[in-house]
């Protein structure tokens, strides 16, 4: 089975790159948002960066996945360039669920005092060689974005490396969601 055409279900950072990837290995695309406000953000995060539009599935991650929708992803991530990696069928992704606890605990030394969310990040990258700091990379992703995810681990899991601290729910009720929004822990504006 090999895969032909690519619909995305969501238009957040994570779709609109996957949506882009896919379009420029050839491979013609839908994004589907219900959000009308992220699915134009996404066709114009995704327009920009190819320089045109491209409007034009199976579904794998269930639990009853069969061995050939697995081979047709795995086969999909190879012609786009990338790598699969096979998990079994639970919320999260393996990334997900390493860097999640790591975040939050960055964001919890920041509301404790610890130290500035630039010397946090400071830290991060000078000792451990990370491309970014972590308080930097939430911003990134968006403090929205990560509360959703926090959410969705934590009420699966229910450990505690995965409930979102009280800095993040308070700077996303106050629009404070990272690079989108201009402000996070940094200012972008």
């Amino acid at each position: 089975m090999s895969i032909g055409n690519v619909a995305v279900l969501g238009g957040g950072l994570m779709g609109s790159g996957i949506a882009e990837t896919a379009a420029r290995a050839g491979l013609p695309v839908v994004v589907r948002d219900i959000d009308r406000t992220a699915f134009e953000a996404a066709r114009g995060r995704i327009e920009k960066s190819l320089g045109r539009g491209r409007r034009d599935g199976r579904i794998g991650g269930a639990l009853d996945t069969s061995a050939g929708t697995r081979a047709a992803g795995q086969e999909f991530a190879t012609a786009i360039g990338k790598r699969s990696i096979v998990t079994k069928d639970r919320s999260g992704f393996v990334v997900n669920m390493l860097l999640v606890p790591f975040l939050m605990a960055a964001m919890r030394m920041y509301e404790e005092g610890f130290a500035t969310a630039a010397d946090i990040d400071e830290g991060m990258r000078l000792g451990c060689g990370h491309p970014m700091g972590p308080l930097a990379l939430c911003d990134m992703i968006g403090l929205d974005v990560l509360h959703g995810v926090c959410d969705s681990l934590h009420d699966e899991f229910r450990q505690p490396g995965y409930a979102p601290p009280p800095i993040l729910r308070r700077m996303v009720v106050s629009g404070r969601t990272g690079r989108k929004a201009n402000r996070g822990f940094y200012d972008y504006g």
